[in-house]
């Protein structure tokens, strides 16, 4: 798969919060995704989100590179949650503009290194999991009144 999410959760109630249902519905819309051809191709980039609790923190802001791994092919890049977003209504906007520029950073970051990764697809397919993200929701009730 080229583009992962994933999540590091400090405190056990923070996967309870808005931030965590988000993530995980537009993790669901990423797996389901008809554009999925462009996953198929390496490398792979996980895009690990970053959350602070009682006794740890990211200790940075914004985004930055973790790793790569040429042998996986695998860069990995960690976006640092802001606190308010946790229990936002807007936690799901935060983890698309974050996926958004993740893929640029990648884009950048394997430019530098001469390896291809297709950007445009790929923020093409991040731009679609919104839209997936809601009729996943429209399917199982979720944000649907009485």
């Amino acid at each position: 798969m080229s583009i992962r999410v994933g999540a590091f959760y400090p405190d056990a109630q923070l996967k309870e919060s808005q931030f965590a249902n988000a993530l995980t519905k537009v993790a669901m819309a990423l797996a389901s995704s008809p554009d999925a051809s462009v996953q198929k191709n390496a490398p792979e980039v996980e895009v690990l989100f970053m959350l602070s609790g009682k006794f740890d923190s990211p200790g940075f802001e914004g985004m930055r590179i973790r790793r790569y791994d040429s042998k996986a092919e695998s860069l990995i890049i960690e976006a640092a949650v802001p606190e308010k977003i946790v229990n936002s209504e807007n936690a799901e906007t935060y983890v698309i503009a974050a996926m958004l520029d993740a893929a640029e950073n990648a884009a950048e970051f394997l430019g530098e290194i001469q390896m291809e990764f297709d950007c445009a697809a790929h923020m093409a397919l991040i731009e679609s999991l919104s839209d997936t993200s809601d009729s996943i929701k429209a399917q199982q009730g979720i944000g649907q009144g009485a």
